[in-house]
């Protein structure tokens, strides 16, 4: 749908003061944070920088491949301005080629082999939970939120945070030539005038946007709302770098990759929530504020809604399976009814938030915090991507009934009694028609696996490290907006 064109001077004013939003918003929140002033005075210690470098390899590799869509999503663009299609182009082959084959990607790779960590484990990468939903949560806004500039205001502010990885890396004694990759973002993301840089193309590529009208219905909400999402999703970033490398012995290498009883050291990075106990949840229980639980209960419902609508795709993917079992079809169908019919998930989500407060409006056009975009990219990557043993792995009924339950006494507490007996009804004493038929799905892809794990060598163990975490962290950045 066309939304409002608008003139060349109102597209530069908007774009200058989103932009102008974007870079404060990362000098308030990432150059405070405890790793980038570490970059600064030399406290982050070598294994949380390998350990950045490590997971950022595969997050740089798949956004590249992701960013390509801005092109396929918005076909007008080459219609009405195709000099911001051929700038897009030329960044792309930029990324992929420059300054030596493999691009931007190769060059990152040979730095984190100058770190010490063999090629092959570079390739076989199992990413720290914060990353991995930082990466799947960005590219699931790339590829299917309506004119998302997530990725385009992240390169608002990255080129002058690559400069403080120059010298941190110098400190350290590592050193891969001219074709450094944070050399190259340095160069490349720094520059801002529309003659050159991506700082300057990403600019053109916004007010092209708002010319044909392509852009979103409010500029000035949506794109400073997407700026602080990509920025607090990187925050956790950070935080997770922090947490999980903290520890690691100096001389024994980074504990990367093979999540799973056979590599106990990694297991151990990965750190699983202990369901019912977290802080936040007790905090939640004694004493939440009203804020807090009409935030957390708008996030739920926005993200149990994608969810269920990415839940709904699985019977075309799975279509084989259903074919020669009716009886496994029926009980797929009878789940996907829960979802949206009945007065349990969804539909009880919906009355227990406007209850508390949360208009229809606000449930249309939520405030989403960046750690519902990470939880929710997670789980649509593995309903698009993964096997029936990896989908069935997912924690996610067992976390919501607690997370259920706790929100029941809270709501209870504050004489929200039919609000409370809604999620009651939809989350702690859920049906397991979903279960039987991640039973049998996951039992015959199991038997035609390696001890039922994916395609890209995720354990379950896996799966449900990272859902916990991403679940944890979604709770306390509720608590943290909301408060």
């Amino acid at each position: 749908m066309r939304l409002q064109e608008r003139s060349a001077v109102e597209a530069q004013d908007i774009v200058d003061e989103v932009f102008a939003v974007a870079g404060r918003d990362a000098r308030e929140r990432i150059w405070s944070h405890a790793f980038t002033e570490g970059l600064i005075t030399g406290m982050t210690t070598r294994e949380q920088l390998v350990g950045f470098l490590y997971n950022w390899s595969s997050v740089a590799l798949e956004i590249n491949c992701a960013s390509a869509q801005y092109i396929y999503r918005f076909p007008h663009l080459q219609r009405n301005v195709p000099d911001v299609v051929d700038y897009f182009a030329s960044k792309l082959i930029e990324e992929w080629t420059q300054p030596c084959p493999g691009g931007h990607q190769a060059a990152l790779e040979r730095l984190v082999i100058a770190c010490g960590i063999d090629k092959q484990e570079v390739e076989r990468a199992q990413l720290i939970p914060e990353v991995r939903g930082f990466l799947d949560g960005l590219i699931w806004l790339i590829c299917s939120e309506p004119a998302d500039s997530s990725i385009i205001l992240i390169e608002e502010w990255f080129g002058e945070w690559a400069t403080l990885w120059i010298a941190a890396l110098d400190r350290l004694g590592i050193r891969t030539g001219e074709d450094d990759y944070w050399q190259i973002h340095r160069d490349a993301d720094g520059r801002s005038n529309d003659d050159g840089g991506h700082r300057g193309g990403n600019r053109r590529f916004a007010r092209s946007l708002l010319r044909v009208g392509l852009g979103p219905d409010n500029p000035l909400t949506t794109w400073p709302r997407n700026a602080r999402t990509s920025t607090g999703m990187f925050v956790r970033v950070l935080d997770g770098c922090l947490a999980r490398f903290a520890s690691q012995p100096p001389d024994s290498g980074p504990a990367f990759g093979r999540s799973g009883p056979e590599d106990p050291v990694a297991r151990a990075t990965v750190r699983a929530m202990e369901l019912g106990k977290p802080p936040c949840l007790t905090r939640l229980t004694r004493g939440a504020s009203s804020h807090v639980i009409a935030g957390l209960l708008m996030n739920w419902y926005f993200l149990h809604q994608r969810i269920a609508q990415s839940f709904a795709r699985l019977y075309h993917r799975f279509i084989e399976q259903f074919r020669g079992n009716r009886e496994l079809a029926e009980t797929f169908c009878f789940r996907f009814r829960d979802e949206f019919l009945q007065q349990k998930r969804l539909a009880g989500l919906e009355c227990a938030a406007r209850e508390v407060g949360v208009t229809k409006g606000m449930l249309a056009d939520p405030w989403v915090i960046p750690e519902t975009f990470m939880l929710c990219g997670f789980v649509i990557r593995l309903h698009s991507e993964g096997t029936p043993a990896e989908i069935w792995a997912l924690p996610l009924p067992h976390m919501f009934a607690v997370v259920g339950a706790v929100t029941c006494e809270a709501l209870a507490r504050t004489g929200h009694v039919d609000a409370a007996r809604l999620i009651r009804d939809g989350f702690v004493q859920p049906t397991d028609s979903g279960g039987a038929v991640g039973t049998q799905l996951g039992f015959e892809e199991g038997a035609r696996s390696e001890a039922g794990e994916v395609r890209r060598g995720w354990s379950s163990a896996y799966i449900i490290d990272v859902t916990e975490a991403l679940f944890e962290n979604w709770l306390l950045g509720c608590e943290e907006q909301f408060k």
